[in-house]
């Protein structure tokens, strides 16, 4: 099993119990087939914009071993999505970047202190 597959199994064993929360990480989940799912409504709270990232990740991230290099990334496959995602990150005071890859977007993180 890999280091994203690791983090990936944790993550889905969190409970989301707040009905606002379980919408916003079905968000994230859902927006590589359902980018109108990602509203303002959406990652209002803060406690829906982690649900949401966390499904996002969830879907479409992948995260590096830390011995090996620090990098978390959240694939996308519009740009106007992806933009919206970089907002949601920053919103937590992360230095996320963003980058057109193979026909999509991707959305990263580098450094352990952003990543954690």
């Amino acid at each position: 099993m890999s280091f994203a597959d690791t983090v990936k199994h944790e993550l889905a064993g969190v409970e989301t119990k707040a009905f606002h929360c379980r919408e916003a990480e079905i968000a994230g989940l859902t927006l590589q087939y359902r980018p109108e799912g990602l509203t303002e409504e959406t990652v209002r709270r803060t406690c829906c914009r982690r649900a949401f990232l966390r499904g996002l990740f969830l879907a479409s991230g992948t995260v590096n071993d830390p011995e090996k290099s620090y990098q978390l990334e959240l694939r996308l496959p519009e740009a106007a999505a992806a933009e919206r995602v970089l907002e949601t990150v920053r919103s937590f005071g992360l230095n996320a970047k963003m980058i057109e890859r193979r026909g999509g977007y991707v959305v990263y993180l580098k450094g352990g202190d952003d990543i954690a």
